[in-house]
């Protein structure tokens, strides 16, 4: 956001209409009176200027943004309509039907891009009591508690775009009595959240392998004394050479190499070997975890032969435990990627 020494705030829908009746509109070789055009702030500042919609309703635009009828955008081929306009405005100003309250809608930019000039803009002529702020690259509205101003999708001068040519109705609203106290903002309508990227576990597969898991684990570590998995050309050769020589075999994979470059293959010899206690690559799979447990010493190592690190309290147990989960949930396939970070309806 930018500085500036003056502020154009607008404090409730009085002052609103007041300052759209007393300010004239700019005249000059690039404006007629037809064009209507008036300033929020600075006369010299004309592309932040006011629409009046009705007797109950303002907008204030910020000029060369989405939806501008005045300033548009240069991705404006076509004019927008009155609708159009009123849905994409920054602010928009509405007294109730009875006069008594009376409502501020408050809208981001339209696209993914930095909007700085919109930030600025909102930080200038907002009330008082509905402060802007930026916080880790995204933008807030605060009447005491923070809201997430989201940016919008709705880019209807994108014809052809079905996607974003409706109205995603993203977009911050708040109510006071008229008359009410400057910190009596309160949010009304559609709250935001933020969806960052995250896995979710298949709870009814992993249910379902379960059983045959735990019976697993209890195998290994009942017997893990008895197997040398901390000798590095053991491991080698159970989780490399012959588990990708019995799947080249089987014709699961084409070359060794597949059974771990391919979550599809080691998910299929680990769902086999999980649920058949005699299955030829049932030792290689335990092998496999226990190499890379806290069991293994040095579990990173690269030479020679390491010792068994021995769990000696619950919370040793419980960490060896929660590998064992991981592992399973790793090899089975068990875990997905929901999708990326996503702007998400929350409540009130």
């Amino acid at each position: 956001m930018n500085y500036r020494d003056t502020s154009q705030s607008i404090e409730d829908f009085a002052q609103m209409a007041e300052n759209y009746n007393t300010t004239k509109p700019v005249i000059s070789k690039n404006h007629t009176a037809e064009d209507n055009i008036r300033p929020v702030g600075r006369r010299s500042r004309k592309h932040e200027h006011m629409i009046k919609v009705s007797a109950r309703q303002y907008m204030i635009w910020d000029g060369y943004s989405v939806g501008d009828p005045k300033f548009k955008a240069w991705s404006n081929k076509v004019p927008p309509t009155p609708e159009q306009t009123l849905a994409l405005a920054p602010i928009v100003w509405t007294l109730s039907p009875k006069g008594d309250i009376e409502t501020v809608r408050i809208r981001n930019g339209s696209g993914d891009s930095a909007h700085c000039s919109r930030y600025t803009f909102l930080d200038n002529t907002l009330p008082r009591g509905l402060a802007f702020h930026v916080y880790g690259g995204k933008q807030y509205i605060s009447n005491g508690t923070q809201y997430l101003l989201p940016k919008s999708d709705y880019h209807p001068d994108y014809v052809g775009d079905t996607k974003r040519s409706k109205d995603d109705k993203k977009y911050l609203t708040f109510a006071r009595k008229v008359g009410g106290s400057r910190h009596g903002w309160e949010i009304v309508g559609d709250t935001w959240d933020i969806r960052g990227s995250r896995k979710q576990v298949n709870k009814k597969a992993k249910a379902e392998i379960k059983p045959y898991a735990d019976a697993f684990y209890e195998w290994i570590t009942t017997m893990y004394r008895m197997i040398p998995f901390t000798d590095h050309e053991y491991q080698n050769k159970h989780s490399w050479s012959e588990m990708g020589e019995w799947a080249v075999e089987q014709g699961i994979a084409e070359n060794r190499w597949d059974v771990w470059n391919n979550k599809k293959i080691i998910s299929k010899i680990a769902n086999e070997a999980f649920r058949d206690d005699q299955h030829p690559m049932r030792l290689h799979i335990a092998v496999d975890f226990l190499a890379q447990s806290n069991l293994n010493a040095y579990r990173y190592g690269w030479g020679g032969d390491n010792n068994i690190r021995e769990p000696e309290t619950k919370e040793d147990i419980s960490k060896l435990r929660s590998q064992w989960n991981r592992y399973v949930n790793s090899k089975l396939n068990l875990v997905k990627e929901l999708e990326a970070e996503k702007i998400v309806k929350g409540g009130k």
